[in-house]
């Protein structure tokens, strides 16, 4: 597992946010500035607050069930990626302090996630109760601060003719 850390790694997700809006505001014509602005993959990005004393398990927790179940859905195609990003700079004591970022192809796949998932989490925990426990049991471990829905835009300039 690849933990990415500091300011370069939430570099994309703070483009995301930036570049997104700046091109559904302001579309461009390839004909007059060369730049090509394309629609690219949808990301949620999560960002949690790790409960004082609970970094362990927090760890714990990301390794033996939060990976392996990214990983299923990976592997069945649902998601492309993800990121795990360390806060290395926060603000106050109730900042974020980790993030996960979950690619998507497009806006499409998140139509009937549940129904696509279902047998994979049911699959990893055993039991619907496991599952629910387990869900229960990460929410004493961490705080969700906040959660962002962006797509990214790939932006390309061709050498002018």
């Amino acid at each position: 597992m690849r933990i990415a850390t500091g300011v370069g790694a939430l570099a994309l997700v703070a483009i995301s946010a930036i570049v997104s809006p700046l091109a559904a505001q302001q579309p461009v014509n390839p004909a007059d500035s060369g730049v090509t602005v394309t629609p690219g993959p949808v990301m949620r990005v999560s960002f949690y607050k790790i409960n004082t004393g609970m970094g362990q398990e927090f760890q714990q927790d990301l390794r033996q069930h939060v990976v392996p179940v990214w990983e299923a859905q990976k592997a069945a195609g649902i998601i492309l990626g993800y990121q795990v990003v360390m806060n290395q700079t926060t603000d106050s004591p109730d900042d974020w302090n980790v993030a996960f970022a979950i690619t998507y192809a497009n806006w499409a796949v998140l139509d009937n996630m549940t129904d696509r998932t279902d047998p994979i989490t049911l699959r990893h925990y055993g039991t619907a109760e496991a599952r629910t426990a387990a869900g229960n049991r990460r929410a004493t471990i961490r705080t969700l601060v906040r959660s962002n829905l962006m797509r990214v835009q790939n932006v390309s300039r061709s050498p002018r003719p």
